[in-house]
């Protein structure tokens, strides 16, 4: 993406993944168990994006 408008990436990090926030104390590589929090929003997503999808088709009629 950063290279169709002519920028080089050197350096990438992520800190996030939807509404998963990185432990900053993990080293490249490590991994920590999910909370049961997170686990249920994660299945949750499916439905949230079907909604907003239907909300937004309806917008769009009128």
């Amino acid at each position: 993406m950063f290279e169709a408008v002519g920028c080089r990436v050197v350096f990438l990090k992520r800190v996030s993944m939807g509404s998963l926030k990185l432990d900053e104390t993990l080293e490249p590589g490590e991994y920590r168990p999910l909370s049961q929090e997170e686990v249920e929003r994660l299945r949750m997503l499916p439905q949230i994006l079907e909604q907003e999808n239907y909300r937004n088709q309806d917008k769009g009629k009128g």
